[in-house]
């Protein structure tokens, strides 16, 4: 259950720091929220989450990279977001959708951990 409780934990770190970055106005407006996501990204989340969990972080993280008007080019699996500008009502569209999908696939993972509380996928391949 203490896996469990540090697993919620960090799910709702990182959901809220993206969910803030996916409906800010600009990225100067939530500079701590980008770090905080970064600093997750590359670290709790990377022990905590599963396969699926995974996939939409580096989903997530495309669309931070690019509203930071920063190119994480050393790590390719962040270049998933749409190429459109980030004051492009469609690409925070789709940023705010991937936000909600990877809330809805960490509500998938907490229920399915409470049963099976460490099945986490190991990967070799980094972020």
């Amino acid at each position: 259950m203490q896996f469990w409780n540090k697993k919620l934990e960090y799910y709702l770190q990182a959901s809220t720091a993206v969910a803030k970055i996916s409906t800010a106005e600009s990225a100067s407006k939530v500079k701590e929220d980008i770090g905080k996501f970064w600093s997750l990204y590359y670290g709790p989340m990377a022990l905590l989450e599963d396969s699926n969990v995974k996939k939409s972080m580096q989903k997530v993280a495309g669309f931070v990279s690019s509203f930071e008007g920063k190119s994480k080019e050393s790590d390719s699996k962040t270049r998933q977001a749409p190429q459109l500008s980030k004051t492009d009502p469609e690409f925070m569209k789709s940023f705010r959708d991937a936000s909600y999908s990877l809330a809805k696939e960490m509500q998938i993972s907490l229920e399915q951990s409470r049963t099976r509380p460490f099945n986490i996928t190991a990967s070799t391949s980094g972020r």
